[in-house]
């Protein structure tokens, strides 16, 4: 009702309650007053209404605002017709891109100038269609405020008014640069993965999992494990049923319910291969649902385990001699879980002659052997079980109750086992009855005085010293005198008197290595040790811990031998074996050297390079006659051919009964003269001298005679020859060794220097097994393909190329030209890699030829002083290089993983700031007395750095670097942040 009919009701009601009289009462003018308190109450009800609604408005434009700037998407738009001008951006323009708002919307042509120019013509082309849909999106390039370009999501749409007229265009810009790089590593891990699934030692396939189960993929390397084609597997939905061993089949596909149930399957089967074999195959499945879970496809691989079913049978058969042997033995072995309820697993058969007990009061009770150790001992016991976790392994005596109700003493031997991750699975036990033995403990205090004196006359000085505290000596037998020299007491009574004794150079490293003992409670050692007279004799120290009752270090007993004579001896051996080889290696005739029942024992490169070409270098042990059997039957000996039997024996009888040297002309055109004498043990030694020039020279002087006529024509001749010898002498030389002869900058001459280079040496692995298939003309071009291709590489990189060792190669980088020792180092570091990546190369090349198993290359690489020059007659001489630098870069490679490279530490500490390399444990090399520190080369930093997995920074007093691949994030904005707040202060 209105206002006034309102006020009409109201005075009427008034009447009806107040109590007064009608003609006293002013209907009108009450009705007045109220009409118009309640038209007031209307107006000041609205205009707080209206003040409320404002205040919300401006709350939700706030509240607007602030999600529009912190949104991950900028908001804008701009009108829909005439000018397109823009008419709002938000305000995170400025965190996303850079800009400031203004900077849109006082500038039509904004978004124009910014987008790519590559993407402009194809996102305007796009939008063309976007008036029709009134909705759009589209991805394209776009230049922030710093100038670099991020990818972004650009989504519109078309907002019209209630006429259905344009109005405006509402759009958000998103930055998707990580996605996009995302999509693009996604299509690089696609590329990689194909070429993965043809190497891959497990034949990988996939077929349908509904309907009929179709095959719908095979990887490539189904030929090479199975021998099928992978069109045999796609064409034949019954082609994995026909191969599975019939005594399975059925077996194995009652089991596939569990693929449809739990999503991944792993079954065991015999499966028959292409040539009629079986072969055992570990068949693992995977079940793929498309987005409503329904089953899509079954995604799989056959890994032939054939050598793992053999090893298991072996390892059953071993498990039941082992369980056998248990029965026998006077000690109770036994096992329980190392986590958990420590539960008992196993307990030899034993324990009931040895203790009373059946095996099931141990395997079904954990509290077995709490409840009978003595009461006494248990506290002990268990405390020192602390230790097992520690040190992986305790001993411990105890009483211990057998069923009768007796008590015997035990020693109680315990070993921890842990799995491949390092953490603790079971523990192994053994527990030997010693109660004999504690009985005897007073006889052992008797025999003590024995002891004494027996020490006294021993050939080692024993002493003990406390094994905590301050170490202080207890005690040292009376012969300490007579070996070394010194009183008992000035060892008794200085602490320092070992420290002060041993040599300098030793101590450090000595010192070091006694952490040993209290880990594994023995330990030995050899050093140099000072004796009274001032002179220093070799001591082989050995130390054993003693523990008390608890566990804890007691004493140190140990005892010193004088190891002089024996260390001298092997320092002597070594020496004189490393001077034999580098001496024979360094001939450059052909040498061999037989025993007496005509064995190969040595021989150097020179003599596989003359005799046997192609060959390598025959093997200590190979039989004489062996050796020129297979050179006659191979075509290598031009009198042999035709007559092979006959030569051979004619050979032979020259051989074991030698004269004045011979001469044997090579199928390749080689004159060789063959100087062989016996030893004084009834061996033959031997020198192989490439007289080829020699015989060609005498042939030229002997036609030159009979033609004297025309000696200018043969002047001529000649000179043409030589130019023809120079080209070719270029081919056995490295091009810097041939370019500073002809140009005159080094002398033909022998001569030598010491120069530090860097060495580099590569072979490749099992060569003679990978190419025992290979006719010789497939293995020659091969070889010489696999030796051409590396030749170039070394050249590019600026190697001098030293020799080929059959299929080995020996190169160099410091002479005759050098760039610095650290450049040097890091060429032959980038040659060794890319030497390594164009096998990858090739081996592609050799499987696609039908090579089953391509050559891999092992390298090694070491730094140091070598002698390099010419070396050899004045008749003929070779330029090359020798020394134990050259044996410890050949001993680093036949340490190197296949496909890896191995440097030493000193090429590592030339190179350390531009490769990532992992150190390995020290080798001991044949020829090198000590432990060679070796490193493993992963990968460049430049590298690293250019495929997004490290980040270098370097400037003035700052350098960092950050491997992305194992670098805990969170710890290193740590480290980072705290730095940054140290150079704030």
């Amino acid at each position: 009702m209105t206002a006034k009919e309102y006020a009409k009701n109201a005075t009427a009601a008034l009447l009806h309650i107040l109590p007064i009289p009608l003609d006293e009462f002013d209907d009108d003018g009450t009705a007045a007053i109220i009409e118009q308190a309640i038209k007031e109450a209307t107006r000041e009800r609205g205009r707080k209404v209206a003040q409320q609604l404002e205040a919300a408005q401006a709350a939700a434009q706030q509240r607007l605002e602030r999600l529009l700037s912190s949104s991950p998407a900028v908001i804008y738009s701009f009108k829909a017709t005439g000018d397109f001008a823009p008419t709002f951006v938000s305000e995170n323009i400025r965190t996303v891109f850079g800009y400031a708002p203004d900077e849109y919307l006082e500038n039509p042509s904004f978004w124009r100038d910014r987008v790519h120019a590559d993407d402009l013509a194809r996102v305007e082309e796009a939008i063309s269609k976007f008036f029709q849909n009134g909705t759009h999106t589209v991805e394209y390039r776009f230049r922030r405020k710093d100038g670099s370009y991020c990818w972004v999501n650009d989504e519109q749409q078309l907002i019209r008014d209630k006429k259905g007229q344009l109005l405006e265009i509402v759009g958000s810009w998103s930055d998707i640069t990580a996605r996009k790089a995302a999509e693009e590593a996604k299509a690089a891990a696609h590329t990689r993965l194909s070429r993965l699934l043809v190497s891959s030692p497990a034949v990988i396939y996939s077929y349908k999992a509904t309907g009929d189960f179709a095959p719908t993929f095979v990887s490539d390397n189904i030929q090479a494990m199975l021998g099928y084609e992978p069109r045999e597997y796609l064409q034949n939905a019954d082609f994995w049923r026909r191969c599975v061993h019939p005594d399975e089949l059925a077996a194995v596909e009652a089991e596939s319910v569990e693929l449809f149930m739990k999503g991944r399957h792993t079954v065991e089967y015999r499966f028959l291969k292409k040539d009629g074999t079986w072969c055992w195959v570990n068949d693992e499945q995977h079940l793929v649902r498309n987005a409503d879970g329904q089953p899509l496809e079954i995604v799989g691989s056959w890994s032939d385990i054939t050598e793992r079913k053999r090893a298991e049978e072996a390892v059953a058969a071993a498990q039941a001699r082992v369980e056998y042997l248990l029965t026998c033995v006077p000690a109770v072995i036994y096992s329980f879980k190392a986590t958990g309820d420590y539960w008992p697993t196993f307990i030899s058969p034993n324990v009931k002659d040895l203790l009373g007990y059946e095996r099931e009061e141990y395997l079904e009770s954990p509290d077995f052997w709490r409840n009978r150790v003595h009461p006494g001992d248990l506290p002990r016991v268990e405390n020192d079980y602390a230790r097992l976790f520690e040190e992986g392994r305790i001993a411990n005596e105890y009483r211990f109750r057998k069923k009768d109700g007796n008590y015997c003493w035990i020693s109680d031997d315990l070993q921890l086992q842990r799995n491949a991750e390092g953490d603790p699975i079971e523990v192994v036990g053994a527990w030997n009855d010693i109660t004999s033995r504690k009985q005897i403990s007073e006889a052992l205090v008797a025999a003590q005085d024995r002891l004494v004196r027996v020490l006294s006359s021993a050939p080692a000085v024993i002493y003990s010293f406390k094994a905590t505290g301050d170490y202080a000596p207890i005690i040292i037998s009376e012969n300490i005198k007579s070996l070394l020299g010194y009183e008992p007491c000035e060892y008794l009574e200085h602490a320092d008197f070992w420290r002060d004794r041993v040599h300098p150079d030793d101590l450090a490293w000595v010192e070091s290595e006694s952490v040993h003992l209290y880990k594994k409670g023995r330990h030995t050692v050899e050093y140099r040790f000072r004796k009274k007279d001032g002179t220093y004799c070799w001591v082989n120290d050995e130390q054993q811990l003693v523990r008390d009752k608890d566990g804890q270090p007691l004493e140190v007993i140990g005892s010193w031998s004088d190891v002089t004579a024996r260390k001298h001896a092997e320092i002597d051996s070594l020496r004189s074996e490393q001077r034999l080889t580098d001496a024979i290696e360094s001939i450059s005739e052909g040498f061999s050297l037989y025993d007496a029942e005509d064995h190969l024992i040595v021989c150097n490169s020179a003599y596989g390079e003359l005799l046997y070409p192609g060959l390598g270098t025959p093997a200590p042990g190979t039989p004489y006659e062996k050796l020129i059997r297979n050179a006659a039957e191979q075509g290598l000996v031009k009198d042999a051919k035709g007559r092979v039997e006959e030569w051979i024996a004619e050979r032979l009888a020259r051989h074991r009964q030698p004269g004045p040297p011979h001469v044997q002309q090579r199928a390749n055109g080689r004159w060789i003269q063959i100087n062989e004498r016996k030893t004084t043990e009834g061996g033959i030694v031997a020198v192989y001298t490439n007289i080829t020039q020699l015989k060609r020279a005498e042939e030229k002087i002997r036609k030159a005679k009979s033609r004297v006529e025309r000696a200018n024509a043969l002047v001529t001749e000649k000179n043409r020859t030589l130019v023809t010898l120079s080209n070719k002498l270029s081919k056995y030389l490295s091009p810097q060794v041939y370019s500073s002869i002809f140009a005159g900058t080094q002398d033909v001459r022998i001569a030598s220097s010491r120069k530090k280079l860097t060495i580099f040496f590569s072979d490749i692995a099992d060569f003679t097994e990978t190419t025992d298939d290979l006719e010789s003309e497939e293995l020659t071009a091969m070889l010489n393909h696999y030796l051409t291709e590396m030749t170039k590489i070394a050249l590019a990189h600026g190697a001098t190329v030293d020799k080929y060792i059959g299929d080995a190669i020996l190169a160099f980088f410091g002479d005759p030209e050098t760039r610095g020792v650290k450049e040097d180092a890091m060429a032959c570091v980038n040659m060794a890699i890319a030497m390594q990546r164009r096998m990858w190369d090739l081996q592609t090349e050799w499987r696609d030829k039908g090579l089953q198993k391509p050559f891999q290359l092992r390298i090694g690489i070491n730094t140091g002083y070598c002698t390099v020059g010419n070396f050899g007659s004045e008749d003929r001489m070779e330029y090359t290089i020798i020394g134990s630098e050259v044996n410890l870069a050949s001993r680093l490679q036949s340490h190197a993983k296949l496909g890896g490279i191995l440097m030493s530490h000193a090429t590592y500490s030339l190179v350390k700031d531009r490769v990532v390399a992992e150190e390995r444990e020290p080798i001991r090399a044949k020829g090198i007395a000590k432990p060679v520190r070796n490193y493993q080369v992963l990968e460049r930093i430049d590298d690293m750095i250019g495929h997004g997995k490290a980040i270098r920074e370097e400037q003035d007093g700052l350098r960092i670097f950050l491997d992305l691949q194992k670098l805990d994030k969170k710890s290193a904005l740590q480290t980072l942040e705290g730095i940054i707040a140290r150079l704030k202060t």
